[in-house]
């Protein structure tokens, strides 16, 4: 996919796409994006299109997504952009990953007064999702109420 035809364009969208992110205080923290989401992963609306984020600053950073190829998040932060963080890979190499850092996102391991805790706690994903040991998808799952 050829999303911009200059530097400046491409400047533009790079500076555009980490305005909508959060960036942690340490020099490898994720990139938490902070715009729409869509399954759990950020999106991006770009020139009439809809991207996801990661696969977006993915081609940014490193240039084009082999086809059949996807995008692992090697933090295991399906929100994180930081291009550090994301390798291409098979589903098979994904689903690995998943099962290698416990990430196989079990909410029902946590009960009903877990998820109004959840809901209400101030703290960051990755943080609840340590606290709770579950996946950072399945707090975000619970604080936006899905089932």
């Amino acid at each position: 996919m050829r999303l911009v035809k200059d530097k400046d364009q491409t400047t533009w969208l790079i500076w555009h796409l980490m305005s909508k992110c959060h960036i942690g205080r340490k020099p490898d923290s994720c990139w938490e994006w902070r715009g729409r989401y869509s399954n759990g992963y950020g999106y991006f609306s770009y020139l009439g299109s809809k991207y996801l984020t990661h696969r977006l600053m993915y081609e940014l950073w490193y240039g084009h997504i082999p086809k059949g190829m996807l995008i692992r998040h090697m933090c295991h932060n399906p929100q994180c952009c930081f291009p550090e963080h994301l390798r291409t890979g098979t589903q098979q190499q994904n689903m690995d990953d998943m099962r290698k850092a416990g990430r196989q996102g079990n909410k029902s391991k946590l009960t009903a007064q877990h998820r109004r805790q959840i809901r209400k706690s101030p703290l960051t994903l990755k943080q609840l999702a340590k606290i709770y040991k579950v996946s950072v998808t399945t707090i975000w799952r619970v604080k936006n109420h899905h089932k």
